[in-house]
């Protein structure tokens, strides 16, 4: 079975519902520029390992590679937009239209991730979690301190040229920090959360999480439907401190852990993947959860009298 053109037609439904959630809620959407980027890993599905390592290695440099190229040619780079005084959505369809059209600077960046990621399918890493302990203990380590070091980097290089303009390979390197930091954090939770998972006792404690991950989607774009009407009501825009956008986010979580977990009681798919399926298929998926319905009214089901 050529699985190609399904797997195309769930990229499409995918730009389909990002495009909606940037121009009607966060224009800082990442579900369109994921999608866009996952029409790169058909063309390598059957590449060797070495050559996904060095479309990574390509893909963590390219950004600067397109700015540096595109400051050689004498093309202006886009300003960022002012959208002071415009109502919500005209100012998303603004930024989405500049976000668009710098996006060979901006989504290539997620390449490594996808190759790192495909690499790892291919080796069955987490089929077999326990084998590889040592291994997750060193990305837990080696996470944190590259987290933390890209963090420092990244404020001294603010205070270092707070009072001037800063060079153009500087800038590169920031950008290039900034990801190193975020993928250093990133690497140093999941590996943390795969730590843990090997003991029975946190398997238990942490089983409500594995429903807000089968809603990814959904759970994605809750927290823009909750957060978005928030900040433009008490007008938190660009002013929220790392503290409150903690607060937020614990918030948040507590909706979201027990919402995923009663939802996915009843029903097979949260309601943004029902929809992502529904496209990808072409048709209405099934919704309701049979079994959960059975363990419910097992009586009725079995057509004894209740």
């Amino acid at each position: 079975m050529n699985v190609v053109p399904f797997y195309v037609r769930r990229l499409l439904a995918l730009i389909a519902i990002g495009l909606v959630h940037a121009l009607l809620l966060r224009n800082g959407d990442i579900l369109v520029p994921y999608a866009t980027i996952g029409f790169l890993l058909p063309l390598l599905r059957k590449a060797s390992n070495r050559p996904l390592l060095v479309c990574g290695l390509i893909g963590l440099f390219f950004p600067e590679i397109v700015r540096i190229v595109w400051g050689m040619s004498g093309i202006p780079f886009p300003r960022r937009p002012n959208t002071e005084g415009m109502s919500h959505l005209s100012s998303n369809f603004v930024w989405v239209r500049y976000w668009y059209s710098i996006a060979i600077a901006l989504w290539p960046a997620s390449i490594p991730m996808f190759l790192f990621g495909m690499y790892l399918g291919r080796r069955r890493f987490f089929e077999n979690l326990s084998a590889h302990r040592r291994l997750l203990w060193g990305v837990l380590i080696g996470g944190l301190i590259l987290g933390v070091a890209g963090d420092a980097g990244i404020e001294f290089m603010i205070r270092a040229w707070a009072k001037s303009r800063p060079p153009v390979w500087m800038l590169s390197l920031a950008t290039l920090l900034k990801s190193l930091h975020a993928w250093g954090f990133a690497a140093f939770y999941s590996s943390t959360l795969l730590l843990l998972l090997q003991r029975e006792s946190w398997q238990r404690f942490l089983a409500p999480l594995g429903a807000v991950g089968r809603m990814a989607l959904t759970n994605y774009l809750l927290q823009s439907m909750l957060l978005v009407p928030l900040c433009i009501a008490i007008e938190l825009f660009d002013l929220g401190t790392p503290v409150m956008g903690l607060l937020l986010d614990i918030a948040v979580a507590m909706i979201q852990v027990p919402l995923s977990n009663w939802w996915l009681s009843r029903f097979r798919f949260g309601p943004a993947e029902w929809l992502w399926r529904s496209m990808t298929y072409g048709q209405a998926q099934k919704m309701r959860d049979e079994r959960s319905v059975s363990s419910q009214f097992p009586a009725r089901v079995a057509g004894e009298s209740v």
